[in-house]
């Protein structure tokens, strides 16, 4: 217990730094955007991001895939700062808490992770964004999986999350 605490805060201090004032150049409080994640397992996860100031956010996501013999459910919360915003684009730190469950031929299994990093969010339109992130996560859960690794928003190549604001 005393490891992940450890991990769980070295990996929030790096998300301090994005606490420092800059100007913001997009207004978002208020603001409500939906869309699409795809999660660290490749699962497809609806998101609902809310702005609760200019510079800060908080999302909810969840999502499933049923397969013939795998299936995974997810859902998880992200807290999102700016730390630098341009006219188009938006450089942010964002910290995840994510809960996985799979069921699958061999043994079920729960993890816990939990994700910090960095991203940027790009306006394409005044309405519609696309965003990815990197970062480091820590895995834990069942069957004394404990794992601590550098996250790039799914296990190959960067994805790209699409959000709708309203």
């Amino acid at each position: 217990m005393k490891k992940f605490l450890l991990i769980v805060l070295s990996m929030t201090i790096l998300v301090v730094p994005s606490f420092a004032d800059g100007k913001i150049n997009r207004t978002l409080k208020d603001k409500v955007g939906i869309g699409f994640n795809t999660t660290y397992y490749r699962v497809p996860a609806l998101a609902c991001r809310y702005w609760l100031t200019d510079a800060v956010g908080v999302e909810g996501f969840t999502g499933f895939s049923i397969r013939k013999r795998y299936n995974t459910y997810i859902v998880g919360l992200k807290l999102l700062r700016i730390i630098k915003s341009y006219k188009s684009l938006n450089l942010l730190a964002s910290t995840t808490l994510e809960l996985h469950e799979a069921e699958n031929s061999r043994a079920p299994y729960t993890r816990f992770n939990f994700l910090a990093g960095v991203g940027i969010e790009w306006f394409v339109l005044d309405n519609l964004s696309l965003s990815t992130e990197i970062g480091f996560k820590f895995e834990t859960g069942s069957a004394n999986v404990t794992n601590f690794s550098t996250d790039v928003n799914t296990i190959t190549i960067p994805v790209v999350n699409v959000k709708f604001y309203l």
